[in-house]
């Protein structure tokens, strides 16, 4: 499956929007007593961006990329590659342990900071500079739909795996609709633009 990119604009306004959320169900029983079941293993992102210009003359035309990019992904019928310049790196990232049997192992991107450390799943991989398998770079591997890894033969029991490379958010247009206001000859503004991110 092919994937369009979400496009580079001039006239991003910040703060840009970025909220992890998370899916509890919670039920208070009649002594108070609360039980909360975490429903899913990590979050999804929510994107909002807002733009203060959109050109509309060559050779610039943002407007007109920006429109015909939503278009052509059919509001929110078709998910996209979004690049959050924030989080898009990986560098020596382990991303799971061989058992001497599997060959599939799920890219991961983690952050660890204040003595906390998250795990989740890269779905888009961009660039893969480099695979270990124990340490040691290999070249014997293909990346399947998903960021998936597949190893040519099963990577030894216990041979700690890494990557490094860069990655893009999987994620899907919240509305059909784009609100664009022209406020002078060939210039826009986009008050809002959200989006969310997805599995794939």
């Amino acid at each position: 499956m092919t994937l369009l990119t979400f496009p580079p604009l001039s006239g991003l306004v910040y703060p840009v929007g970025r909220q992890p959320i998370m899916s509890t169900i919670v039920n208070r029983a009649v002594n108070n007593k609360v039980n909360a079941l975490q429903m899913v293993s990590y979050p999804i992102y929510a994107y909002a961006l807002e733009y203060s210009f959109l050109r509309a003359f060559s050779p610039h035309a943002e407007f007109q990329t920006l429109s015909t990019f939503f278009k052509q992904v059919g509001g929110r019928a078709k998910a996209f590659q979004f690049h959050d310049v924030d989080t898009d790196t990986a560098t020596a990232q382990a991303f799971g342990t061989g058992d001497g049997v599997s060959t599939d192992f799920q890219l991961v991107y983690s952050q660890t900071a204040g003595g906390f450390s998250f795990a989740e799943p890269v779905f888009v991989p961009v660039t893969v500079t480099q695979i270990t398998k124990a340490g040691v770079a290999t070249a014997l591997y293909s990346i399947q739909p998903g960021g998936i890894i597949r190893f040519n033969t099963p990577p030894a029991n216990g041979a700690a795996l890494a990557w490094t490379g860069t990655f893009n958010w999987l994620c899907r247009f919240d509305d059909d609709a784009l609100d664009f206001q022209k406020f002078a000859n060939n210039f826009w503004r986009l008050g809002k633009i959200g989006m969310t991110s997805e599995a794939l």
